[in-house]
């Protein structure tokens, strides 16, 4: 859930720094617009008044009184425009900036997210090492009932213990924990050799009376 989160969070700022990017493009357009401008022939006819013009022609009555402040006016809303401009372009380069930032931060996290997917195998593997117990193992549950291991679940978090699944003599099977299973290997051998040493007190016996029969049989 948290990696689709983050992939999309990528997504969307790819999106948000594309259309940021057509802006920007637009913004430069504009900033070569106002730059074509021949702006020292503008500020030249901001200060020539009227007179001057009629002097170039003296029958044109339609010059403005305040020519001169129309052009000064023009120079001043121009260069006002040209700035405003060029600060939108720098306010649009600042947000292609902190949104690159985020994209790092999401890739940051998208990595810790491959790294620590990856941590589980490896620990698994080391669990898979303490497990004692096999798949047809005979073992004793809770010191009760002896049964057979049929399977293994080692797929688990990291911090549990693998599930055994274990069957009774009556077919019946129930999943449990290593803490609930107990080695019955070592009471096996504690067993067969209580009977080696029955067999070999039996043995013995034998031999004593075979002996005392073979002395009687002299004697006699």
């Amino acid at each position: 859930m948290y990696q689709r989160e983050l992939k999309s969070s990528k997504i969307l700022c790819n999106k948000v720094i594309e259309k940021l990017k057509n802006n920007i493009e637009e913004t430069e357009k504009l900033i070569a617009f106002f730059k074509s401008f021949n702006l020292p022939l503008y500020i030249d006819l901001s200060i020539k008044h009227r007179p001057l013009y009629y002097q170039l022609n003296e029958n044109d009555m339609n010059i403005p009184m305040n020519i001169h402040r129309i052009f000064s006016n023009f120079v001043h809303i121009h260069n006002l425009l040209f700035k405003q401009v060029i600060q939108h372009h720098q306010i649009l380069k600042d947000i292609i900036s902190d949104v690159e930032g985020k994209i790092d931060t999401v890739n940051g996290r998208l990595s810790n997210i491959h790294i620590i997917a990856a941590m589980p195998t490896m620990e698994k593997k080391e669990q898979e090492l303490v497990i004692d117990f096999n798949i047809g193992d005979q073992v004793l549950y809770k010191d009760d009932d002896i049964v057979k291991i049929i399977d293994i679940n080692k797929n688990v978090p990291i911090d549990e213990e693998p599930i055994i699944y274990i069957q009774f003599d009556d077919r019946r099977v129930r999943d449990v924990l290593m803490k609930d299973l107990t080695e019955i290997e070592s009471e096996n051998f504690l067993d067969s050799d209580d009977d080696d040493d029955e067999t070999d007190n039996i043995t013995e016996e034998n031999a004593k009376n075979i002996s005392q029969k073979l002395i009687h049989s002299f004697f006699n």
